[in-house]
């Protein structure tokens, strides 16, 4: 149990693209609802913006650097800003996911919109 508790703590709370994707998911969630969210996650817009982010997390602090020496490899740190810019999304997508799932199962606010959306979409 401790085990869980220290690895939540280190991936979830000490990793910041992991923090900034749940607070835009969540941001995003109850400030856009889900046919806004949907929408806005359609636009290349976001995923410049998250690149960006990426890209400046990635140059300022996580560098990359050569085997056994103190050069900085600027491909693979461009590389990682990829990476960083995927764990933000997947971040997002699963703070979504869980409200959403929560939400549905204690019967909330999102809950019947869900359910006019899915309705719509038949």
């Amino acid at each position: 149990m401790y085990g869980i508790i220290t690895s939540f703590i280190r991936i979830v709370l000490l990793n910041p693209m992991t923090l900034l994707g749940v607070v835009g998911g969540a941001y995003g969630l109850y400030h856009y609802r889900i046919e806004g969210l949907l929408n806005f996650c359609k636009s290349p817009y976001l995923y410049g913006a998250l690149f960006l982010i990426a890209l400046v997390y990635a140059l300022l602090f996580k560098h990359v650097y050569h085997t056994n020496s103190k050069r900085i490899d600027w491909w693979q740190t461009i590389k990682s800003s990829v990476n960083h810019m995927l764990t933000m999304i997947i971040a997002a997508v699963l703070t979504c996911v869980i409200i959403l799932s929560a939400d549905y199962a204690f019967g909330g606010e999102f809950t019947t919109s869900l359910d006019q959306y899915l309705r719509h979409q038949k």
